[in-house]
């Protein structure tokens, strides 16, 4: 910002002082022709001295500084007599100005003193010159007070961060710690929840409806294909985008702009959407589906599409879905956390040991202590509590992480993938998250998707340069990583401006996501 010491706009001409003030001796004319030539540097105001500020010839025509003309040792400025050494509009000479801009001005000895800052800004350089130069309401280095960043979204002085993200095809979402959920990216089916359809969005846009009122509040988000569903405090699901298959779950076969809520379903503790279909798990551990059931992804013995949540399996712990097929972790049963898939399975998605489709959920053998689930477009892995990470389904551009391309109908052990915290499986990549904070990708890397450097293929799971990783979320062709400080980065494709980062601009390594200001 501009220096504290700027000259005064106006000045009464010398010829038009009063008599008394006509005369200046020359040690304040002095102090003030430095003053003039210093801005931006510190100076004290120096007294006149003793042999300059006596008066020549007659009695009237008395000194300007201190003396006759100001008593007390006041300088005459303009017109007037000022006490330079605490004038803050005069400090340390005439028309030197102390700045405050968000407090008030002081001057002391003659020196700019640091501003009492007025409520909500901050002197956080301790510089006089720019005075209280922080807006702690917005500031995303002093959010709230000096020194303290937000990686986020800087709200009335409180730091507003991810804490959960997911990404669909080619677009993306996040539910942030004071329960909005803002999307960004391709726009097709309103699945961004902004109010709009057709028009992308390169930065995030807020989702219209939640994170007002207590029961908006989102906890948890997914995303898919062309639709996304949050999870509220109050247990109801919301859901946006595409409807056509009633995969929204409001009874309608419409596509909805901003959410709307599931029908008769309450409790709910987890969502997972797939390409056209949404699963729920709620406390009872009960897991509810609906929308399209074209290949018994809904897991209730028919085909057919539910337009409203029809509860499907009990005993469930957490649930997965993939483009055409569901997984559901089972809560613990003698000694034992089975999973169990269900659905379109061409691929040996199911992990069933042979490629039959299932409408009905099919227990997977072999896993015996399943912690974590994870669905792909067409493949699928799972993480034991202990021990390393299995995957199976469609292998085509290594996204199975076994080294090979192979299709595998049964669950392939991954030797060196342990310590998992979390799984995420895009459309032909695949991601894990260690306890260590540390995440792996492997697969397709054609439009950087990896986030290595370069469009060359993983594999096997390979280190991602970033620390701290809490979450992933991986799409068609770009990924996401949420770090346990709040900050979101994403890469690989950015066409349709799914990255956030305010560009159409492809990344080959991990780039913050550019969050808008907030009032």
């Amino acid at each position: 910002m501009a220096s504290t010491h700027r000259p005064r706009a106006s000045r009464l001409p010398f010829a038009s002082l009063p008599l008394a003030a006509a005369y200046v001796p020359a040690a304040v004319a002095v102090a003030v022709a430095v003053a003039s030539g210093a801005c931006g540097k510190e100076f004290t105001a120096r007294p006149p001295d003793a042999s300059t500020s006596s008066s020549t010839g007659g009695g009237s025509g008395g000194g300007g500084g201190s003396g006759g003309g100001c008593p007390g040792g006041g300088e005459v400025c303009g017109d007037a007599c000022v006490d330079t050494r605490t004038d803050a509009e005069h400090c340390g000479a005439c028309d030197v100005v102390c700045s405050a801009f968000g407090g008030t001005p002081s001057c002391h000895g003659g020196v700019c003193q640091s501003p009492a800052c007025e409520e909500d800004r901050g002197d956080c350089d301790e510089d006089p010159e720019n005075g209280c130069e922080e807006d702690l309401l917005t500031s995303l280095s002093h959010c709230g007070s000096c020194d303290k960043p937000c990686s986020g979204q800087c709200v009335r002085g409180a730091c507003v961060v991810p804490k959960h993200i997911s990404a669909g095809t080619d677009y993306t979402c996040a539910a942030l710690s004071d329960g909005t959920v803002w999307c960004w990216g391709r726009n097709t089916w309103g699945n961004l929840g902004d109010g709009t359809q057709q028009q992308d969005r390169r930065i995030p846009r807020q989702v219209v409806g939640l994170g007002g009122e207590a029961d908006t509040v989102a906890t948890s988000i997914s995303s898919a294909r062309s639709h996304t569903c949050a999870v509220l405090t109050d247990g109801a699901v919301a859901c946006w985008g595409a409807g056509n298959s009633g995969q929204l779950g409001d009874g309608e076969a419409m596509n909805a702009l901003s959410p709307v809520r599931a029908k008769e379903l309450a409790g709910a503790t987890q969502v997972a959407v797939g390409g056209s279909h949404t699963c729920a798990v709620t406390t009872l551990h009960d897991l509810w589906c609906w929308g399209e059931g074209s290949s018994g992804q809904l897991g209730y013995g028919d085909e057919a599409d539910l337009f409203e949540p029809t509860v499907v399996l009990d005993g469930v712990a957490s649930v997965s879905a993939g483009l055409s097929h569901t997984c559901a972790g089972m809560i613990e049963r003698m000694g034992e956390r089975l999973m169990s898939c269900w659905g379109h399975n061409e691929s040996g998605q199911l992990g069933s040991g042979n490629f039959q489709q299932s409408s009905v959920p099919r227990t997977i053998r072999g896993l015996t202590s399943v912690a974590i689930t994870a669905a792909g477009a067409l493949h699928t892995c799972a993480a034991p509590s202990t021990g390393a990470a299995s995957c199976w389904g469609e292998g085509a551009q290594f996204r199975l992480g076994t080294g090979t391309v192979n299709v595998e109908a049964a669950p392939r052990e991954i030797p060196d993938l342990v310590d998992v915290s979390r799984l995420s499986l895009g459309a032909r990549h695949s991601g894990a998250v260690l306890a260590s904070g540390q995440a792996l990708l492997w697969g397709d890397n054609t439009k950087g998707q990896l986030g290595s450097g370069n469009q060359e293929p993983a594999f096997t799971p390979q280190p991602l340069d970033l620390t701290d990783v809490i979450e992933l979320a991986l799409g068609a062709d770009h990924s996401c990583a949420l770090k346990r400080t709040g900050e979101m980065l994403c890469w690989g494709d950015n066409r349709n401006g799914e990255l956030g980062d305010g560009t159409d601009t492809p990344r080959l390594v991990p780039t913050a996501v550019k969050w808008p200001s907030r009032p």
